[in-house]
């Protein structure tokens, strides 16, 4: 009989409370420090781009940069949004441009863009979550 194996795989969990009273927040992750740099409510010029009904668009500006010695992996996909009901909420593809690009980042390199999320209106003590698979 022939044994099933399945990899390893790490997720790296960090949770960050968004506070909306100033607009920078700076935290490391795996190598990576991550800074949102402005937070708040995205509205689109876009007659074709809107929320559901009872949700806003909520957009981050974020800068990434790799501070390892090694070469890391960056994608959008990786943050979510938890508001104080503890409602999830993950990445919209519909959103503030330049979106946050994805791919390897080498070291010393940054990636900036916009990560935009669709919540529900009234929404309060929002953390950013980032899981990173490696």
């Amino acid at each position: 009989m022939k044994a099933i194996t399945f990899p390893l795989v790490i997720i790296l969990f960090v949770v960050v409370m968004i506070n909306t009273s100033y607009s920078q927040t700076t935290f490391e992750a795996k190598g990576l420090e991550i800074t949102i740099n402005s937070s708040g409510a995205w509205y689109s010029d876009n007659e074709f781009i809107t929320p559901k009904n009872g949700f806003i668009y909520y957009t981050l500006n974020v800068t990434i940069l790799n501070i390892s010695n090694e070469t890391k992996n960056v994608n959008p996909l990786y943050f979510s949004l938890i508001d104080g009901e503890g409602y999830k909420y993950d990445i919209s593809f519909m959103g503030k441009e330049p979106n946050l690009g994805y791919g390897n980042l080498s070291p010393s390199d940054k990636m900036r863009g916009y990560i935009t999320f669709e919540i529900l209106k009234g929404a309060t003590d929002l953390k950013i979550q980032y899981n990173s698979l490696f």
